[in-house]
Formats: C-alpha cells, structure tokens, sequence
C-alpha cells in the first residue's frame, strides 16, 4: 500500500529536525498563530495613519502599543479563547469608528516638536492630539494581548529554541505576505480578508465564535467599500486619493496622501493658459506656479534636467516646455509614477525624452554616472517614515550636507541646482540656505514668489552652482530676491543626524509628553499583568538579561534598517527586506544554537562588544565611499553582525528557560523600551545608538557575571 502524501513527508523529514517540527502536535497552531499576530500587528501599523492623518507622524506609537500588548499576552496564564470568539465583532467595531473619526473629527495638532502639516474640516468636533495617541496606544495594546496570549499557549508545547524558530518562520510568511500585498497594491478589503483567517481558523471548533468572526469580517468589507473613493490608490507608502477635476477651465488636481492634500497637478500647457481669465482667482493660483517652475530656465538653458521627487510630474512637464533634451525624474512611489502617467494633463511621462527612475533619490544619485546642467529638488514633503521602528522620513537623507555634495559632483561645469521648499517655520529655510552654502562655499540665491512675500516666504527656492557665479544680476518672472539676514544658530542635517524638520537636537516637549504618557500605561499594564508573575519574583536576572536583550535587538534593528537605507536605498522594499534579512539572523542562530555547544555566552558577549564598538568606530561615509557590491556586501556584513551576535545571545539565554512564553513575553517588553530609547538618535544622532546598545550589553553582561546561569549541553 502506498504511503500517505503527509507520511511520506514525515519519513523525509524524520532526520531533520528543522522541518519535522511543522509534523508535531500543535505546530501548525503556533504558526497561524504567530502568522496571524504579526500580520495584524502589520495591519495596523499600515492602515491607521492612513486612516487617521496625524498618526502617519507617530507610527513608533501604534509598534509600541502592539509589542506592549503581544508581550503581555505571551507573559500571562489568562486564557485566550473567550476574548478570541468576539475579536471579529470587536474589530468591526474599530473600523466603524476609525472611520467616523476619519470623516467627523479633525485632530489638533501640537505646538511645539517635529512640523505637522495641518488638516482642515469644514465640518465635525476637533480632538488633542495628545488624547488621540493615548487612546490609539490603549486600544492597540488591548487587541493585541489575546492574540500574543494565544501564541504564548501554543508555546508550552514545544521547547523554547523549536517554539521560537516556528515563531520566525511565521514572522517570514507574515512580511513576505504584506511584501506581495504591498507589490500587487492591494487595498485594505484584502488585508482584513487575510488577517481573519487565522482568527477564523482559531475558531473553527466553536460555533459562536466562528459565526462572530465571519460577521465581523462581512462588516469590515462593507465599512471599507461604503468609505472607499473610486479614485483611491494604495501605494507601498500611502493611501492615495486622486480628487475630481476642479477649478474648471483651469484642469488643476488633487491628489491627497492619508487624507491629506499632497501634490496638484498643474495643466500649464500654451494651450490651457490661453484660457486664461482675468480676476479668478483660481488662475492667479495657476499664474504663480508656472512661474515657480519655470523659474530655474531664465538663469540656465540646460540640455539635461535631474529631477529630485517628480512626484506626478510638472517638473518634468516644464522641462519639456523648455525643449529639454533628456530629462530624468527619480520617484520613489511606484503609484504615483502611475498616477502621472495616466492623468497628468500635459502627459510629460509619456514623453521618450523623459526617463523616469523609481527609486530612492539618495541611492540613484550614489550609483548614476550621469552629469546634469539642471538639477532640481522637487516638492519634496513625506508623510512615511523608512519603517514604524525609525524617526526617519522617507526624504530625510535627501536634505543632508552629504547629499548636497553628491548633488554638485553630479553637476556640469556650468550646472545649476535648484532647491525648492514649502515650509511653515524659518529655521527649516535657514537650515536649508546653510547647507547648501556649505556644499558650494557661496550663498545661495534665495528667491520667492511676489503673492507669497506677504506670507513669510512660505514657499521659498534656492539656486547655486556654477550658473549662479556668472550671473551678476538675475531676474525672473514674477519673483523677488530675498536678502536673507537669518542666520540662527542651528545645527545642519547629515547622515547621522537627518531630522531637517526639528529645531535643535532635543525632543520636542510635546513629544516628551507623549512618550512618557505612554511609558506610564505601560509600567502600569506591565505591573498589573507580568510583575505580580511568581517566575519573575523568582528569578529576577534571568528576565532582566531577557527584557534587556530585547531592547538591544530592537536599537540594532532599528539602525540596520536606516544605514540600509542609505546603502541601497530607502524603499519600501528595502525595508522589507532588511527586516527579513533580521529574521533569517534569527533563524540561523536557533540552528547554531541547537546543533553546537559553541559560541558560549561569554563569546557572545564579547562578540557583540567587539562589533558594536567596530561600527561606532567606523564612520558610516567611509563604506558610501566604497563603489557598488564591495560597498554593499562590506557595510552590510558589518551591519549585520551584531544583529547576528544578539540573536546568538537570545537563543542560547532562550534555550534553557523554564517558562518560554513567560520569558518571550519580557523579551518583546524590552523592544518596547528599545524603541522608546531609540528616539535619543534625535540628541545624540544615529551612530551614537552603538554606544547605547553597547552600555546595555554591558549591563547584561554584569548581570549575567553576578548570576548562577546555567546553560545545558546539546543532548
């Protein structure tokens, strides 16, 4: 008789212990589990700032609250199914009310910290937004308990390295499957649709609940489709909403990110103005932005354009009015190139003469071997940061000094650079002129648009480069030179230090408010649900050594990601990647864990010391220097091998705990305070993180010498 299709895979498996664990006894069950968690935990930290505008800024605080709440779940005894049989409903309930809150109530956004473009409503209440994060914190964390309280059930039937390597392997299906949904642009009717099915599948064996999560999924798809606009776009990095045409016979368009207004596309073609009606104000808006565009072409005639964010493309289109021979635009959202293509008016990325590169601007400017007479940073203005884990906007390293030099080499002799920036406060302009007069060792020439001197040169633009030298007097269209007589004392962005948008290197006030708001619910949700535990009472080192590594694995996450950034680019992709690129440390770590008795902790330790300490000491634009896969391969290697040294020392601290649930649980607590810590790259820069990883390590590493830890041998 021939073999059953699952017996015939156990006898392969049987001499491998790696793939026989998904043959065992409730392993299937951890791993939808644990996929189901981190699917969800993914879901929101996608779907509620583009839902709520103002959350886009704060997307640290929806991680924090989802590793708090999933931590305690796997910490605690409670049971998991009586919450999981009304999750569904209680789901439905959020997105219902997200959704009237999306629509309704507006946000008032803080005073003082990092620049938050306001949101108006014509209609509905207005909130703190103090009082909205603490009550998005406090609702995340409480959906998440009983889905990390269901992983940690599951993980008392296996030992802690096999619980833990399904763990991962869920982990990896949950990120590759937001990184095909991601690709294929799939909207949020298809995210609920996946992340029920582990809840469903949870439920299967009971009635009740099963009837309460098909309901609760029938009522998302509803609530999502009645809210959902015909013109909506979901892009790697937004929710995009294309506007109907207005302001006829202008032909100007909308398009909103996360509800908010982000870029318009323009019809500045000879044909529209010629439309042109005196007195509307809609073209005296129409009038002023084909001067700002046109603005860089009565200084230089360039025969090639660079165009820094095309965004939908009207820088591209005013090239083309200026017969520009080759024009190429760097955009990183894949969505919006679409968006441009299709409905632009004047259809400039359908022209041959146009080459359009989808990528991150840094990474392109660092590998091209172009040369251009024009470059020009567009509206550059991102609402998404490089990851949930980072304070990293997408633009950020756009507007460093070290970007600036890769601008002028990619400069002709006789080029010309073109910064244009629309902000609401002057030292984000003074930071921008001081950058750039360091890059070119001259003043810029700062210029603004004649209807806007009156608003404080709101939207404001630079020149410099060898064009600028030449001339001795420019004049351009409807513009006025601004002598600039502020100068503050500010501190200029780098690569270690990327926050154009913060005044002086300290957390804002509010932001200070908000952390410890939220540091406070935590101690006490950690207090009333993990502390009162007996096992930790029993042995304190041992979870400290826990919570602590989990704080230097989340620091070292979180700087891998934004040095990758800089190496291969900021995209969503690489992003993705990265954290992938973590788990699979994680994973090799469990096999070398469980196959070998070696490296010990003590090696481990002093591996982790030696190599946080070799990329603190290594400056960073030492390995940008390098060219193409030496630069990669070498910088990543150095990257990853504390996040290899720290996954070493989790699993072999892991491979002889008596409570594994209990002590993943504080483990996932620690990232919670990891990534609070990690908002003190906003004083002391990214590099210095090391140093803060490396006093924490040192801190188990005493702990650990002062403690009976016992590791036993491999059977």
């Amino acid at each position: 008789m021939s073999l059953s299709v699952s017996q015939s895979l156990q006898n392969m498996c049987r001499n491998r212990p790696y793939l026989n664990i998904f043959f065992q006894p409730h392993s299937w069950d951890l791993l939808i589990a644990s996929f189901g968690a981190l699917f969800f935990e993914l879901l929101l930290i996608r779907w509620l700032p583009t839902s709520i505008y103002h959350l886009g800024y704060f997307k640290n605080c929806i991680l924090f609250a989802t590793f708090l709440g999933f931590g305690i779940g796997c910490a605690t005894k409670y049971k998991a199914e009586r919450m999981l049989t009304v999750f569904g409903l209680f789901i439905a309930m959020l997105l219902i009310a997200v959704s009237i809150m999306e629509n309704r109530i507006g946000i008032v956004p803080w005073q003082t910290g990092e620049l938050l473009w306001p949101r108006f409503k014509s209609f509905g209440v207005s909130i703190s937004l103090h009082v909205l994060l603490m009550v998005t914190f406090i609702v995340a964390t409480f959906i998440m308990i009983p889905l990390g309280r269901q992983v940690g059930m599951y993980f008392r039937y296996f030992n802690p390295i096999t619980a833990y390597s399904i763990n991962i392997g869920a982990s990896l299906l949950g990120i590759g499957a937001f990184l095909v949904v991601g690709y294929l642009q799939l909207s949020p009717l298809v995210w609920f649709s996946i992340a029920f099915v582990p809840f469903i599948y949870a439920t299967r064996k009971n009635k009740t609940g099963l009837l309460c999560n098909v309901i609760g999924l029938a009522i998302c798809i509803f609530t999502l489709a009645y809210f959902s606009s015909p013109l909506q776009f979901w892009s790697p990095y937004y929710k995009i909403t294309l506007e109907e045409e207005a302001f006829q016979p202008t032909n100007v368009r909308l398009l909103s990110t996360n509800n908010n207004g982000h870029q318009i596309m323009y019809d500045l073609s000879p044909e529209r103005l010629a439309m042109r009606e005196e007195g509307v104000r809609a073209w005296t808006f129409v009038d002023d932005s084909l001067h700002q565009y046109d603005s860089a072409y009565a200084i230089i005639k360039p025969e090639s354009v660079l165009i820094i964010g095309g965004g939908t493309g009207n820088e591209a289109a005013a090239a083309l009015r200026h017969n520009v021979r080759k024009v190429h635009v760097a955009e990183i959202d894949p969505v919006i190139i679409k968006i441009g293509r299709k409905y632009h008016p004047e259809k400039p990325y359908q022209d041959p003469r146009v080459t359009i590169i989808n990528d991150d601007a840094r990474h392109y400017m660092a590998t091209t071997k172009e040369r251009y007479d024009l470059i020009i940073y567009g509206f550059l203005d991102s609402q998404s940061y490089l990851s949930a884990m980072s304070n990293i906007r997408l633009d950020n390293y756009v507007y460093t000094v070290e970007s600036f030099k890769k601008t002028r080499q990619l400069l002709s002799p006789n080029g010309l650079l073109q910064v244009t920036y629309f902000a609401m406060d002057n030292f984000i302009r003074a930071r921008i002129f001081l950058m750039i007069k360091e890059t070119f060792q001259q003043e810029p020439l700062v210029y603004a648009l004649k209807s806007q001197v009156r608003l404080r040169y709101a939207g404001i633009t630079f020149f410099a480069g060898p064009a600028v030298e030449k001339c001795s007097d420019i004049r351009i269209a409807e513009m006025v030179r601004i002598p600039w007589t502020y100068l503050p004392s500010i501190p200029l962005a780098t690569d270690d230090w990327p926050y154009l948008n913060l005044r002086d290197r300290k957390i804002g006030k509010d932001y200070l408010i908000g952390l410890g708001m939220m540091t406070i619910f935590s101690f006490v949700i950690i207090y009333t649900f993990v502390l009162r535990d007996e096992a930790i009472r029993r042995n304190r080192p041992t979870s400290w050594m826990f919570f602590l590594q989990g704080s230097v694995f989340m620091l070292l996450e979180t700087n891998t990601i934004s040095r990758m950034a800089l190496l291969v680019g900021s995209t969503w992709v690489v992003t993705s990647l990265a954290i992938l690129l973590v788990l699979m440390a994680a994973l090799v770590a469990n096999y070398i864990v469980h196959r070998f008795d070696t490296p010990s902790i003590d090696v481990i330790l002093a591996f982790l010391i030696l190599t946080l300490l070799l990329n603190y000491m290594i400056h960073f634009n030492y390995w940008l220097q390098l060219e193409g896969w030496n630069r990669i391969l070498f910088a990543a290697l150095c990257l990853y091998l504390p996040i290899l040294g720290s996954s070493l020392l989790f699993a072999r601290l892991f491979q002889c705990s008596d409570r594994s649930n209990l002590h993943f649980g504080v483990n996932i607590l620690g990232a919670v305070f990891g990534g609070m810590l990690e908002y003190s790259s906003l004083i002391i820069g990214i590099n210095s993180i090391y140093l803060l990883a490396l006093s924490i390590i040192l801190g188990i590493t005493l702990i650990y010498m002062r403690s009976d830890f016992f590791v036993p041998r491999r059977a």
